[in-house]
C-alpha cells in the first residue's frame, strides 16, 4: 500500500508550489530505492492523525509532540536545517512579538499582559516562552490571561489588532510571515527564546528509515536555487531521538507554570 506523505507544518499557500516540488524530489529519490510513494502530499487530513497513522511514510512534526507522545508510533528521520543559528544546524527558537506601538521594552514590563498562543502542545508557541519566564521569574503566574489563537498567523493578527499583547512565534514561521503577511508590519520582535531542536521529519515504525532519511537528504541537496530560497532549507541534520529529550525535560520543568496559566498541560 502506498504510504501517506504530508508537510503541513510550514505549508503556507505562498510556498505551496515549492513544497510540492520538494516532495517530487523526495519521491524520485524514494522510487530509486524501490519505495512506493503517493503522487502528491496529503493536505485534507488532521496532522496529528497523520503522525499516528500506521501507513505514515513521510511527514514533519513539532519536536515536543514527537518526544512526548509519538516515539512509540513514529520514527525520527532527521531534521531540516533552516540556517537560523550559525554552527547549530537544525536548531530553532521562538520570536516573541509585541505591538509595534507598545512602549514596553523588557519582559518584566509585560507582567499581567494578554498572551496569545497557537496550541497548548506547541513548543514554539507556548512552552518556549514559559521556559523563558521560568528562567527569569520562577514559578509565579506572569500573564494576566492567555487566549488560544489556533495558529501562528492568528497569534500575529491578534497582537497586531490589539486583541493580545504578546505572542511567541516559531522563527521559521516568522520568517515566512514577514514576507507574506502585512500584519507583521504592526508588530515587532521583542525577544527570542533559547535554542531548541527544530521540527523533525518522521516516518512510520515499519518503514525503511535509513533509505527514507538518505532520500530526504539527497532531495534537499538537489533543491533548485529558487526552491531553496523560498523554503529556506539549508541542509539536513542527522538528529537522534536523544536530541529531543531536552524538550521533554524543559516541558516537565514548566508544567506547573503552564497549568497555572490555564493551558491544561
Amino acid at each position: 500500500m502506498t504510504g501517506i506523505a504530508a508537510l503541513q507544518m510550514y505549508d503556507f499557500p505562498e510556498i505551496r508550489e515549492n513544497t510540492d516540488r520538494f516532495w517530487q524530489l523526495i519521491r524520485a529519490e524514494l522510487s530509486e530505492s524501490g519505495i512506493t510513494c503517493p503522487q502528491s502530499l496529503t493536505r485534507d487530513q488532521n496532522a496529528a492523525d497523520i503522525w499516528r497513522d500506521d501507513n505514515l511514510l513521510f511527514s514533519q512534526t513539532c519536536g515536543l509532540p514527537y518526544i512526548r507522545g509519538l516515539t512509540g508510533q513514529a520514527v525520527l528521520l532527521g531534521t531540516p536545517d533552516y540556517g537560523l543559528i550559525p554552527d547549530q544546524p537544525g536548531q530553532y527558537y521562538s520570536v516573541v512579538i509585541v505591538s509595534k506601538n507598545t512602549p514596553r521594552q523588557t519582559l518584566a514590563e509585560m507582567r499581567n499582559s494578554v498572551f496569545a498562543y497557537n496550541d497548548t502542545g506547541s513548543q514554539s508557541g507556548a512552552f518556549a516562552i514559559f521556559d523563558t519566564l521560568f528562567e527569569q521569574f520562577g514559578d509565579m503566574q506572569f500573564f494576566g490571561s492567555c487566549v488560544a489563537s489556533g495558529s501562528h498567523l492568528a497569534s500575529v493578527q491578534m497582537v497586531a489588532s490589539g486583541q493580545a499583547d504578546i505572542a511567541a512565534i516559531d522563527a521559521v514561521s516568522w520568517r515566512y510571515l514577514e514576507q507574506f503577511q502585512n500584519d507583521t508590519r504592526h508588530v515587532r520582535m521583542f525577544a527570542t527564546t533559547r535554542p531548541a531542536p527544530g521540527l523533525p521529519y518522521i516516518t512510520g515504525k515499519n518503514q525503511n528509515t535509513a533509505a527514507i532519511s538518505h532520500a530526504v537528504e539527497r532531495a534537499i541537496a538537489a533543491l533548485s536555487e529558487q526552491d531553496r530560497a523560498a523554503l529556506g532549507i539549508k541542509g539536513f541534520w542527522w538528529s537522534k531521538r536523544e536530541d529531543y529529550q531536552v524538550l521533554a525535560s524543559r516541558a516537565a520543568r514548566v508544567s506547573g507554570l503552564i497549568k497555572k496559566h490555564g493551558l491544561g498541560n
